[in-house]
């Protein structure tokens, strides 16, 4: 079953040293116990510091995430009501956290600007990080733990914290209003000179509750409950619900679960939930069982999974080395299993600069970004919603103008999706008759950056205007290699364009590319139907993120110009193969000479899937067997059948 990948989230937690790999999936992260808290944030008034977020980050960039819940809470040692109190769950950054600040009344009244300031602080951070969307806001941590020494995660009162939820959705989102003073958004704005949302991207944005804690008996439970009753503004702030679990048996995640939602009364009933911390605080004995019913009881249920905490040796899912616990196996297994399928209809109707996937990138050109060539474009553009020409009414157009040899990219993230081998596309593309002589090649590639397997699989192709045939792309030598599917595309009319390409599970050093279908007809790369042409794999991005890009290329003999041309019902797709073996298909390879290590472009091998051998054919005369050439081992297969095919005539 699929599921969007925003379902798997991580808590990693450590210091701004932390230089441990992340090596299990995962595709948001929450900012919790990782020294960017605001007591370390802010260590007098009016003065702020994001250097440990940067750190953060980065870390998760590296693994190809882009979206980030935060955690707004608690309050600096300066600003605290309460300084000297010892008794706050983390005294880091010194004393009195778990108190509200000191200009927050018992009853929700007073200025609450040193909070104010903080969300509007915080929030504008984040716009620094322009690939980088905060889905989510929660203004305090698990509030409902009032007592214990030493356990407190809150000491104010229900109307101080519904304060900070509505002073925080306010500052942030620019939403609701504020309980106790009677003030409009527009007037909480103003006390902080702003006059709208100081987080800009508040509308893909929401407000957190504040959390809480479930426990099997349900400790914390009528604290939330007393919490919500401040009705309607409890409920309205909470535009998601967070809590956390915590348990050792199977049945424990869905019996709390059921405590939980069993409490929610009037507009919070159907809320979206979020369970922003789920663990053990005991290891289990069998761990594995345990995180696969977890996961299995409650994926139906919340939209989001956030696992406390990732490297640990009691609860983590992976030690500091890398190598994942039990538990992170049976993380990585269910994450597969339920984002194995990645789709993405309609990819001509997504708006360029979201922050969530599927997302397009800004576009890559010189000089900041190498796609190829050597000018640079003076103009370019992508934009939505183009009625003419368009078959749906609402077509995207790519635009550029530059000097011959330009060349331009457009890249769409799909999503996360180490499992998938079987990548297709379907697309309709129309391009004017004024672009003949102009335009060298349109390019479209179909990519997996895998972090499983540390192996870029690029599935490069391009229609070449200036040969007439379709190339596809030789990733480990680095250039174009002609195929035997010579139909492509109609100037001044749409073109229906679809493309298979595939990996096999398993073998991390080959690419296969089938056949592209042009209005209905089928054209094998090879030239030979039902056989594909194997090319290697190569290194490259590894950040588990899958997706399809377009290119134009300014022919370099041509006059340089303007090319502007439109795609339409336009749809991606990264799958795992349906009953899929490890055995490889019988195939051809064009290109390289590996008898004579020669580049000869004129050359085939056959991949003979029976012993992972090669029939090297030059120009249509076999020279001989080359065994093992790529030092794969054996994977029993059907018994090879010839392939009579030759090389580039």
């Amino acid at each position: 079953m699929a599921i969007k990948s925003s379902f798997f989230g991580l808590n990693i937690v450590g210091d701004s040293g932390s230089t441990y790999p992340v090596n299990v999936p995962f595709s948001t992260y929450r900012f919790w116990d990782n020294t960017c808290r605001w007591q370390l944030c802010n260590p007098s008034s009016g003065v702020y510091s994001f250097t440990n977020f940067a750190f953060w980050l980065n870390k998760i960039r590296t693994a190809g995430v882009h979206d980030v819940i935060y955690e707004l809470g608690g309050t600096p040692q300066w600003a605290s009501s309460q300084p000297s109190n010892t008794g706050c769950d983390n005294q880091a950054g010194g004393d009195g956290y778990c108190a509200p600040p000191t200009d927050l009344n018992s009853d929700g009244t007073g200025a609450n600007l040193i909070w104010r300031e903080w969300c509007k602080a915080v929030a504008q951070y984040f716009n620094t990080q322009s690939d980088i969307l905060v889905s989510g806001w929660c203004p305090w941590n698990e509030f409902t733990r009032n007592s214990g020494a030493g356990q407190y995660a809150w000491v104010g009162t229900n109307a101080q914290m519904l304060r900070l939820s509505e002073d925080a959705r306010a500052i942030i989102l620019g939403r609701g209003s504020i309980t106790a003073t009677g003030e409009t958004v527009a007037h909480a704005l103003s006390t902080v000179g702003l006059t709208s949302a100081a987080y800009n991207s508040a509308s893909s944005s929401v407000m957190q509750g504040p959390s809480t804690g479930v426990g099997n008996s349900g400790t914390h439970l009528s604290v939330y409950q007393a919490y919500m009753a401040q009705a309607p503004g409890a409920i309205a702030a909470a535009e998601v619900l967070a809590f956390h679990i915590y348990g050792e048996a199977n049945g424990d995640a869905l019996l709390q679960y059921n405590l939980f939602t069993g409490i929610l009364t009037g507009a919070n009933i159907g809320k979206t939930l979020w369970l922003t911390e789920l663990g053990w605080n005991t290891l289990p004995g069998d761990p594995n069982s345990v995180v696969t019913s977890w996961y299995t009881a409650l994926y139906p249920l919340v939209a989001r999974i956030y696992w406390y905490a990732t490297v640990d040796s009691v609860d983590g899912l992976q030690l500091s080395s890398g190598t994942l616990t039990t538990a992170g196996k049976a993380y990585s297994n269910f994450y597969n299993s339920l984002t194995a399928t990645t789709t993405v209809n309609n990819l001509d109707d997504i708006v360029p600069g979201g922050k969530t996937n599927p997302r397009w990138k800004a576009p890559c050109y010189l000089p900041s970004c190498n796609p190829g060539g050597s000018g640079r474009p003076t103009y370019n553009s992508q934009t939505t919603g183009h009625s003419t020409p368009s078959l749906d009414g609402a077509s995207m157009q790519f635009s550029m103008t530059g000097p011959p040899n330009t060349n331009i990219l457009w890249v769409l993230i799909a999503g996360y999706n180490n499992a998938a081998t079987n990548f297709t596309n379907d697309f309709h593309v129309w391009i004017p008759t004024d672009s003949k002589g102009l335009v060298g090649s349109y390019e479209i590639d179909m990519f997996l950056f895998s972090s499983a397997d540390n192996v870029e699989y690029m599935f490069g192709t391009q229609w070449n205007e200036a040969s007439g045939k379709w190339q596809i792309w030789d990733q480990q030598h680095g250039h174009w290699i002609d195929t035997k599917a010579t139909v492509g595309f109609t100037l001044g009319n749409w073109t229906h364009v679809q493309q298979s390409a595939h990996r096999i599970a398993g073998d991390t050093k080959h690419m296969y590319f089938d056949y592209v279908i042009i209005n209905g007809t089928t054209y094998w790369y090879s030239g030979t139907p039902g056989v594909p042409v194997q090319q290697p794999s190569g290194p490259g991005y590894t950040t588990g993120e899958c997706g399809i890009q377009f290119q134009v290329d300014l022919w370099s003999s041509g006059p340089g110009g303007n090319i502007t041309y439109y795609i339409d019902q336009a749809s991606f797709t990264a799958a795992p193969a349906t009953g899929q073996s490890t055995s490889i298909t019988d195939s051809v390879v064009f290109g390289e000479n590996l008898s004579t290590q020669g580049n000869n472009n004129n050359s085939a091998y056959i991949y003979d899937s029976s012993s992972f051998s090669d029939f090297l054919i030059v120009n249509g005369e076999g020279t001989g067997q080359v065994t093992n050439v790529d030092n794969q081992p054996t994977i029993p297969s059907p018994v090879f059948n010839p392939i009579v095919i030759v090389g580039e005539e």
